[in-house]
Formats: C-alpha cells, sequence, structure tokens
C-alpha cells in the first residue's frame, strides 16, 4: 500500500488539511515528493462489484508477496500426480 493511501484513508485526517511531503516510489517514477489533501468524506459510499474485486485482488496479492518477501518462510512447490488431479477435479464438480 501506497504513503499516500495511508494518509487519504488515515480516519484522524482532517477534511482540508495538507499533508506534510510523502515520498512516492512506483512502477513509474524513481521517486517523487507529493503533498496530498483529504476534500471530503463519503461515510457510506457503495462499492461496484468491480471495485470489490480490484480490493480483493489487491488484498490478496499484498498479502501473498508479503509471504513471499520475508525470508522466514520457505515456499515449496509441490507437483500433483494425475490420480490428485482427478480427485481434485472430480471434487470440486460435486459442490
Amino acid at each position: 500500500m501506497g504513503a499516500y493511501v495511508a494518509y487519504a484513508f488515515d480516519e484522524t485526517i482532517p477534511v482540508g488539511e495538507i499533508s506534510t511531503p510523502i515520498l512516492t516510489r512506483d512502477s513509474s517514477t524513481t521517486g517523487a515528493y507529493w503533498l496530498y489533501k483529504v476534500e471530503a468524506v463519503e461515510a457510506d459510499r457503495a462499492f461496484s462489484e468491480t471495485d470489490v474485486d480490484t480490493l480483493i485482488n489487491t488484498a490478496f496479492g499484498d498479502w501473498v508477496q508479503a509471504i513471499k518477501d520475508d525470508p522466514a518462510n520457505v515456499i515449496e512447490e509441490v507437483e500433483l500426480t494425475a490420480e490428485q488431479r482427478t480427485l481434485i477435479s472430480e471434487q470440486s464438480k460435486k459442490d
């Protein structure tokens, strides 16, 4: 999650307050400082299904990346046998 997102969604930031300079590094820049200002708060904003899918996928991606980045975790790849793949396929059709 970017620093600007943390600022924009921080419920303690008063509406209309301008942030201190926030360093942002993403895939399109090598780094830049930005000023942000919360203009309004929408307490009960409805999300579209696309918004919900995007939020879920982003959270899942962040979670997977955190697991990969943690040196305490060891990721082992396991190759399923043809019999195991068939069993999984058959069991998933029952639902």
